[in-house]
């Protein structure tokens, strides 16, 4: 059987390009497209339910707003075929699996089915072209064909054309990077990564709901030993990223806090401690919010909703 991966797309109130981006992908050799919506809401239905219909994706639904970390620990979940996990009880309604569908029915992972050699994490919003998605593809596959399980990074290049807030941010968080870890990286805030299947157990178990979750990623691969690749991608910034909430300076300042913080522990200081790897389920984690503190002031709704992370 064809060795292919499995594309994780987190998403948050996507576009209607979503639905070419993810039919690109299959037809261009995705072994599977698993979207995880994270709490988009009914306005984004039709774009999901479109995205459901499309031959060898599955949807998963987070009934609130849970973060792209916790977004991408659900895909992995489903990759892993932890069921008893799923997000919504419409999730299964809403899943059109493909050739996974026979086997997922039986127990299986449709995953492990189609047999997908890992995972390769993809931003919904265009920033990764189907091109560079699927050269992450066959790459990890190779790694897994020769013996070498690695964490594969799709790194950007960053020159005068990239934004400015951007370029800082990345040079700050780069150069903090080396100095505690000893490890250069251009571009530690990929969000375009491929992850070996035998590193995906821990993946589910690291601890971060939101954008700390992929720092805690490569603190966990540095410390274990993990071998940290890197591949030349397209550097795509849609409208020279307005969108973005992040203060270069504040933001960076936070998550050198984060490296330093994480370079004096055990590399099992990044994975969640309560027994059971898979992320609560959608509905258990909106019991919880509801015995949180109400949020107070701007600085504290910024941490809450992971804009601090962008």
């Amino acid at each position: 059987m064809e060795r292919k991966c499995c594309v994780i797309i987190p998403a948050y109130r996507p576009g209607e390009e979503l639905i070419p981006y993810i039919r690109e992908l299959l037809s261009g050799g995705a072994g599977l497209v698993a979207v995880v919506d994270d709490g988009s809401g009914p306005s984004y239905g039709a774009v999901f339910g479109q995205a459901a219909e499309c031959d060898g994706c599955v949807v998963l639904r987070h009934r609130e707003n849970r973060g792209k970390g916790a977004a991408i620990k659900t895909g992995i979940a489903w990759y892993l075929g932890q069921r008893g996990q799923k997000a919504e009880p419409e999730t299964e309604a809403a899943a059109v699996l493909g050739n996974g569908a026979a086997a997922a029915a039986e127990g299986e992972t449709a995953a492990l089915a189609a047999g997908c050699c890992g995972v390769v994490t993809a931003d919904c919003d265009g920033q990764h072209s189907v091109k560079d998605v699927l050269r992450m593809a066959e790459r990890l596959c190779r790694c897994e064909t020769s013996g070498s399980q690695e964490l594969i990074l799709g790194c950007r290049s960053f020159d005068e054309n990239t934004p400015a807030r951007s370029l800082l941010g990345n040079r700050i968080i780069s150069k903090g990077f080396k100095l505690f870890y000893g490890l250069e990286l251009s571009d530690t805030q990929t969000g375009l990564r491929g992850i070996p299947n035998s590193m995906l157990p821990e993946a589910l178990r690291l601890s971060g709901q939101r954008y700390e979750y992929e720092l805690n990623m490569l603190i966990f691969a540095q410390k274990r030993g993990i071998p940290v690749s890197a591949v030349p991608i397209e550097t795509i910034y849609l409208d020279k990223n307005r969108g973005s909430h992040y203060r270069p300076l504040m933001d960076s300042l936070r998550i050198l806090g984060q490296l330093c913080r994480g370079s004096t522990r055990s590399p099992d200081a990044v994975l969640r401690p309560e027994r059971g790897a898979a992320p609560q389920t959608a509905e258990a984690s909106s019991r919880s919010e509801k015995r949180q503190p109400k949020a107070r002031g701007a600085a504290f709704r910024r941490r809450q909703s992971g804009e601090s992370y962008l």
